[in-house]
């Protein structure tokens, strides 16, 4: 099922390549006023490598691992490439670790690629939504208007997407757990350390994901409406605090969803851990009680 979801990434990838260098150049232009001798720009850049090799060690540290066990104790692998590979004293260590990187690349690569571009995005957008760079200028609110349009743009975009990427969450989560529970039935405790890997690293993405996603919509709408000081001069001088609305009742606030389904806020965070451990629980008195 996993490998049909990274194919389904792929050909998404590939209906969408047009919107990604429009959005980027959309994005550039939008955030224009990051300067680069700012902390936030330093801190954003700092980001992007810190990500980047961390998505590269992820991607080589399972194969390894993998390979290395294969040295170790080739008989613990009872894959059909495991077993081809048996018959072959000369490179077979090079060759099975080359099939084990080559698969989770191709499984792995669509889904980290989309999610942290759509992280990054969320996270530098959300820089240009800062306090400091609105004002109460015309000019500032056509740039606000200009920011949510373009925020409607990369919904549509990456809507799809996203919920694809969450049912690739829960497709491996239903499969490690049913690891788990026939490793813990049959007493068997080997390769388990590359899907608990695989399993944490998809849940700390899918939470960073959240919680960019959740970032951009509370400073875009919060930026809809600011507090404005009118001085009023009568009888007796003083000061009013009113709300002013930054732009027009037209423009709606802005929603990140996947595919229409959900809402991706912090609250879906705790819906999705509710609902997986309420089946995991099922589960494993499922496979207990007919063990029993």
């Amino acid at each position: 099922m996993e490998k049909v979801l990274s194919l389904i990434l792929w050909w998404l990838i590939q209906t969408r390549i047009k919107n990604i260098p429009f959005l980027l150049g959309q994005l550039e232009s939008f955030s224009k006023k990051i300067d680069s001798s700012t902390r936030k720009y330093e801190r954003l850049t700092r980001i992007s490598k810190v990500v980047t090799i961390i998505v590269i060690l992820i991607i080589c540290f399972c194969p390894l691992t993998r390979g290395v066990h294969y040295v170790i104790s080739p008989r613990d692998l009872h894959s059909c490439v495991a077993q081809v590979l048996s018959y072959s004293e000369s490179m077979r260590e090079i060759s099975f670790f080359i099939y084990r990187f080559t698969s989770l690349y191709l499984e792995v690569l669509p889904l980290f690629a989309i999610s942290i571009f759509y992280i990054l995005y969320c996270y530098t957008f959300s820089l240009g939504f800062s306090d400091e760079q609105l004002s109460s200028s015309s000019e500032q609110e056509d740039r606000l208007r200009q920011g949510l349009r373009i925020l409607r743009e990369f919904e549509n975009a990456f809507s799809l997407l996203v919920f694809t990427i969450f049912v690739f969450f829960l497709c491996g989560f239903f499969k490690t757990m049913s690891l788990f529970i026939y490793m813990m039935d049959s007493g068997k405790k080997n390769i388990t350390y590359a899907y608990v890997l695989n399993f944490i690293s998809n849940i700390l993405l899918l939470i960073v994901m959240v919680f960019s996603a959740d970032e951009v919509q509370t400073k875009a709408n919060n930026a809809r409406e600011f507090p404005c000081r009118i001085q009023i001069f009568s009888q007796k001088s003083g000061i009013v605090n009113i709300h002013h609305t930054r732009v027009s009742e037209s423009d709606q606030s802005v929603t990140l969803t996947g595919w229409g389904m959900f809402t991706v806020r912090k609250p879906l965070l705790l819906s999705l851990a509710a609902w997986l451990f309420t089946y995991a629980v099922i589960l494993i008195q499922y496979f207990f009680t007919s063990a029993n």
